[in-house]
Parts: structure tokens; C-alpha cells; sequence
């Protein structure tokens, strides 16, 4: 069996992609599982996980996914709470949209 390319799939450590005899795997790391344990049995060396990036766009579906629907009720009912809050959010993202 001929395995290349492993690297972990998170930072627990817990799963790992690989590949074996030319076929991309997704694989558990568990002594009890056979492709795992044929990667410890070959001495391969595992990469490490890399986080990804947050890009603007990320931050900016971030931002627009933390709205609760009551503050717009809210906001809509004249709430000041409400209000600030949504316009501490349109702020922010109006900082991420700039960084695009």
C-alpha cells in the first residue's frame, strides 16, 4: 500500500486525509481502524493541521449570522437597545466590506 499526503483534518488530532494507492481518504485515527494502523505500521509522517485564514468575507457572514431576528423586531418597535446594537453591527461590517 503506498501512502502519501497525510495531514490532520483538525487540530485534536482525531482525522486525518490521505493518500492510498492513489485514491484521496478520509480516515480516523484509531489503532483499530486498517488504514490507520497501516500508516503507523509504514512510519509515515503526518502533517500538521493548518488553520484556515478568516477572510473579510468570512468575518462579514459571521457578522450578518449574529443578527437575532429580535433585534430587528425590536429596532423596528423603536427598542434603543436594539437599535445600538444592530448599529455596532452595521458598523463593523461596514469596516469588514471596506477590507474587500
Amino acid at each position: 500500500m503506498i501512502i502519501s499526503n497525510a495531514i490532520w483534518m483538525d487540530t485534536n488530532q482525531t482525522n486525518l486525509s490521505v493518500v492510498m494507492d492513489g485514491i484521496q481518504l478520509s480516515i480516523p485515527a484509531d489503532a483499530a481502524n486498517r488504514h490507520y494502523a497501516e500508516l503507523l505500521k509504514q512510519g509515515t509522517s503526518i502533517a500538521a493541521y493548518v488553520v484556515p485564514a478568516v477572510t473579510p468575507q468570512d468575518e462579514i457572514n459571521r457578522l450578518e449570522a449574529s443578527i437575532p431576528a429580535r433585534w430587528v423586531r425590536d429596532a423596528t418597535l423603536g427598542d434603543a437597545y436594539a437599535i445600538g446594537k444592530l448599529q455596532e453591527v452595521e458598523t463593523l461590517l461596514s469596516i469588514e466590506r471596506a477590507k474587500l
